[in-house]
């Protein structure tokens, strides 16, 4: 299941053949060799240590923006799940932060390079489904770790967060529990990916927004294929059209568009072809 601007540029990249998940950005931090020595300060000597902040919990629900999804750390407050969210937290764990011996900061750029593949397993288990409807959905997750301050008063956690992408800057609500969502295939009714336009074009949005065209089937590629395999397009594009007649009420008259991966995501490892069909009529279709 590219993270957005940045980080979700890798995740939210099939979502809207965008971008929910990329790098999350900064240089590398210092590796810290040498244990800082402590304040002679009469001040400093008599203040308590900062109590650590709270390890977010599994199953609770916020109210995030897109910007505040791209950002590998957030200070938002959990809302209540019964009323509008955004997200929902399904994987909570501690950080590792020790890389060849030594011990870096929270924000490093090997710490958090590790987050995606930490991240990426729980999405399919919380929404459910095969792979197939996991690849047609605006399902994407995002990750979080302490700031720094947090960091510093004895936070090491990281959090990793599902959300739907709407359009190519804004999330979708969330409507009540999504865990296991896919497991009914109608559920891609609303969280499905569809496209206001030509999907050549992109405009990708969620399938309960105002839509034109729909991707009804998607196939992920192996790391053997070659961008450039001809056979592989052709086999792709033979198999869209199958499921274009199969969908048609005139098998004489129909549409399709059979959409191979950009060789920009296809280096990024976003290998999926996407098989796109007319909404209903070929007109704007809501849901």
């Amino acid at each position: 299941m590219t993270r957005f601007p940045s980080r979700l540029l890798a995740t939210l990249a099939a979502a809207a053949v965008l971008p929910l998940v990329a790098a999350c950005g900064g240089a590398p931090a210092a590796k810290i060799t040498a244990t800082p020595k402590p304040s002679t300060s009469s001040s400093s000597a008599t203040q308590k240590a900062a109590k650590p902040p709270r390890r977010p919990k599994v199953g609770a629900c916020y109210r995030l923006t897109f910007a505040e999804a791209t950002k590998s750390t957030s200070e938002t407050k959990p809302s209540p799940c019964t009323g509008p969210h955004t997200a929902v937290t399904i994987a909570v764990g501690t950080l590792d932060q020790v890389v060849d011996g030594h011990l870096l900061a929270v924000d490093a750029a090997e710490v958090q390079a590790g987050l995606e593949e930490t991240c990426q397993p729980s999405l399919a288990k919380w929404v459910g489904g095969d792979q197939q409807s996991q690849l047609l959905s605006r399902f994407r997750v995002i990750w979080f770790s302490p700031t720094l301050t947090e960091a510093a008063a004895g936070a090491n956690w990281y959090r990793c967060d599902v959300v739907a992408v709407r359009t190519t800057d804004t999330l979708a609500g969330l409507d009540g529990d999504v865990r296991n969502v896919l497991a009914d295939t109608a559920a891609l009714d609303r969280y499905g990916l569809c496209a206001t336009g030509d999907p050549a074009a992109g405009n990708r949005v969620i399938c309960s927004a105002t839509h034109r065209w729909r991707a009804v089937t998607a196939r992920q590629y192996e790391s053997k294929v070659a961008f450039g395999d001809t056979k592989a397009r052709e086999a792709g594009e033979r198999d869209c059209k199958d499921a274009a007649e199969q969908r048609a009420t005139d098998a004489l008259d129909f549409s399709y568009s059979f959409e191979w991966p950009t060789r920009r995501t296809w280096r990024a490892g976003q290998r999926v072809a996407y098989c796109w069909v007319p909404a209903t009529g070929g007109t704007d279709v809501t849901g």
